[in-house]
């Protein structure tokens, strides 16, 4: 019986190497408006989130994950390679993870995200930022665990077999059609997504559609845009509650109706985006949307921005084995939302794989930000005292501190530790988490983790430590012109109880 399985395994593998190195038809179709200045378009803005992306990073790198840092990767990196090959979560830190090669990393992605940009050898970029970024990711822990993350890291990763090889793409040039009917396909699935799971958690707040009542307010990381925001009347608030719906649950379908229509779901989706950067802080998550929208604009209404595209098309690739890669990836994301919204199991034969692509290659993925609307604002004060009498609050720079400072716009910036402090005060606290790690820093005076922060109220470091949860409003807009504070905060309770730092350190 074994030998009757390898026979038809060989069968098998003989039938897709055929499909694979079939020759490739470049062709371009008469009764079609093709896609070529959108998808270079799409690669340079790829770039540019690659760019961010890594720059961010760079900026937090030591603190977050440096050999002082909250996470250090050569500690995870050392607990894992005990435990797990090196395919269970593939880096390059299982290599070197000292602070030079992680400094050294994030400056070759930002390079890469240049470059690709300039168009030098985009398809050397890409795969250099792919694999960079999927190191972190899978090294990274909480910090590195954002949707927008693991987007990126999908979308690149297909974005390699988008266009053939150049050493210089200075002008629109072939591009694969399947491939860029998959990263359609992603959009549409990201989108919907979005919609889906606010419905199927069951949520009142969504269904009831005044989510946005409270959202302004209780979202992550804030900015002077979401208390504007947060004033507007309920009626309005309720509206575009419902057509946030209709964008993401019923305009995504039109991706793949005739072009006038295209265009028109493109608009919509990229207006979305921008009303949800002009109300909150979401890091590269806006732009990489954008950007992924940019594919399903064709070259008819892109020509003006180049002109030779009027008389020059480049052939679109048509290569098999980029149809079975499209059909793979669409085959694997519906088994992933299969099993996230219906009682639908994965069958045993295709589990290990169907974990594989998406938990240790981030090859694709689910969903969904905010499937239950956050009811209150919770912010964790933490404070530090020599004497254990005289208590002085640790300044933050983004997430929300003094009662009258509006928020920062930081965006497409993201401030990770900033971010993960919105999670940890709505969970207890544990001291063999980050942020147990995170409160013996501020008692070492560590000054890696310290750059994390707007200031420190201590010259050196403080002896006692401890941390209060208080609950967070915004203010109305007469409150703050009366007053000028744009938040009002209440005690809530404990959140770390005192702690002393230790007399040999």
């Amino acid at each position: 019986m074994s030998h009757s399985i390898v026979r038809q395994l060989n069968h098998i593998k003989k039938l897709l190497s055929a499909l694979i190195s079939s020759k490739t038809q470049q062709t371009s179709p008469p009764n079609r408006v093709p896609f070529h200045l959108g998808v270079f378009l799409f690669i340079k803005g790829l770039g540019l989130c690659y760019l961010i992306a890594f720059a961010s990073l760079w900026s937090q790198l030591n603190g977050l994950y440096g050999s002082n840092g909250l996470l250090p990767i050569h500690e995870n990196v050392a607990i894992l390679s005990k435990h797990l090959p090196f395919s269970a979560l593939p880096s390059l830190f299982w290599i070197n993870s000292s602070d030079l090669v992680l400094n050294a990393a994030c400056i070759i992605g930002v390079l890469s995200g240049a470059l690709l940009i300039l168009g030098l050898a985009p398809k050397v970029q890409l795969l250099i930022s792919w694999i960079l970024y999927l190191s972190f990711v899978n090294t990274g822990q909480d910090f590195m665990h954002f949707q927008w993350d693991v987007l990126l890291l999908e979308i690149g990763f297909i974005a390699l077999f988008l266009c053939p090889f150049q050493w210089k793409q200075i002008k629109p040039g072939p591009y694969s059609g399947p491939i860029r009917f998959y990263l359609q396909f992603t959009l549409a699935r990201l989108m919907i997504s979005s919609g889906w799971v606010k419905l199927a958690s069951g949520d009142l707040s969504w269904r009831q559609l005044n989510a946005l009542n409270v959202h302004f307010e209780t979202q992550p990381l804030p900015h002077w845009g979401s208390f504007f925001a947060h004033q507007l009347p309920d009626a309005l608030l309720r509206f575009s509650t419902l057509i946030m719906f209709i964008i993401e649950l019923i305009i995504p379908f039109l991706l793949f109706a005739p072009r006038t229509y295209r265009h028109i779901a493109v608009s919509l989706i990229g207006l979305l985006m921008i009303l949800i950067g002009l109300t909150g802080n979401y890091g590269f998550f806006n732009l990489l949307v954008i950007v992924l929208a940019l594919l399903c604009l064709d070259n008819r209404i892109l020509s003006p921005l180049h002109k030779s595209l009027i008389n020059n098309k480049p052939a679109i690739v048509q290569q098999n084995r980029h149809r079975i890669l499209c059909g793979l990836g669409i085959f694997f994301s519906i088994i992933l939302e299969l099993n996230r919204f219906t009682p639908f199991q994965t069958p045993q034969l295709i589990k290990p794989m169907t974990q594989t692509l998406s938990q240790q290659w981030h090859l694709v993925h689910t969903y969904g930000l905010f499937a239950n609307m956050t009811q209150t604002r919770f912010e964790i004060d933490i404070q530090g005292s020599m004497d254990g009498l005289t208590w002085k609050s640790y300044e933050f720079k983004f997430k929300p501190n003094a009662l009258g400072h509006f928020p920062s716009w930081v965006q497409p910036h993201q401030p990770r530790l900033d971010w993960q402090l919105w999670f940890a005060a709505l969970r207890p606290f544990t001291p063999h988490s980050w942020m147990g790690r995170f409160l013996m820093a501020l008692l070492e005076g560590r000054p890696e983790v310290l750059e994390l922060l707007k200031s420190s109220p201590f010259e050196q470091p403080p002896i006692y430590l401890r941390a209060h949860l208080y609950q967070y409003q915004f203010q109305s807009f007469s409150q703050w012109q009366e007053n000028h504070q744009i938040w009002k905060r209440q005690f809530v309770k404990v959140y770390c109880p005192t702690i002393r730092r230790a007399s040999n350190k």
